[in-house]
């Protein structure tokens, strides 16, 4: 197995190809008031990602982060939602 590193894990990102924005896209992104003492919940993409108290904020906001590239990842992959568990290479997701 491989270990991961700094610059494994940034050429890994940099390959990842996403879709480009749509036509009147917001692009400026709202802060988002992470708090360690609180339980929270964020809607990302199509996804619900949950926090219990005493996460810290950073790694909230990094799981925020995966959680979005992964979903504009399989975005860029399948971009025609019906076809989400059409065969692939002869075989099924599920």
């Amino acid at each position: 197995m491989n270990q991961i590193t700094e610059v494994s894990a940034r050429a890994f990102v940099n390959a990842i190809k996403l879709p480009g924005l749509d036509r009147g896209a917001v692009t400026k992104a709202q802060a988002i008031n992470f708090d360690d003492q609180k339980t929270q919940a964020m809607v990302v993409g199509s996804e619900v990602v949950s926090f219990v108290q005493g996460i810290s904020a950073e790694r909230k906001q990094d799981v925020i982060n995966a959680a979005l590239l992964a979903q504009l990842a399989a975005n860029k992959k399948v971009p025609e939602r019906s076809n989400v568990f059409a065969p692939s290479r002869g075989s099924t997701l599920i």
